[in-house]
């Protein structure tokens, strides 16, 4: 049984082991709302399209062995290709609250 924190990334519509958690950074405070910076790595070398991951729910999971630590919850703002090292691909992806949103203008 491994003891060790693990972090795990789905988003709504990508199969659950589309993306591996390089690192990530979340800014939180009182009074305003979170935001959640990560860099991913893909071995699949999935033909995304932005449109099936802009938009779309994202779950970050941190685990310490089985158990689960914490869930972060939010919408995908913001997604970039990285670079692609023939083995793998790296993306990095901007998750936020989806009360968000509400600050978005026409």
């Amino acid at each position: 049984m491994s003891t060790g924190l693990r972090f795990t990334l789905e988003v709504d519509g990508l199969p659950p082991d589309a993306f591996a958690v390089v690192s990530f950074h979340l800014n939180q405070s009182l009074s305003s709302l979170f935001s959640l910076d990560l860099s991913l790595v893909s071995q699949q070398f999935l033909s995304l399209e932005f449109q099936q991951i802009l938009d779309k729910m994202a779950y970050l999971t941190i685990w310490q062995g089985d158990d689960v630590q914490r869930r972060v919850k939010g919408v995908v703002t913001w997604f970039e290709l990285g670079e692609n090292d023939k083995n793998q691909m790296l993306y990095s992806m901007k998750v936020c609250p989806p009360l968000w949103r509400t600050g978005l203008r026409q």
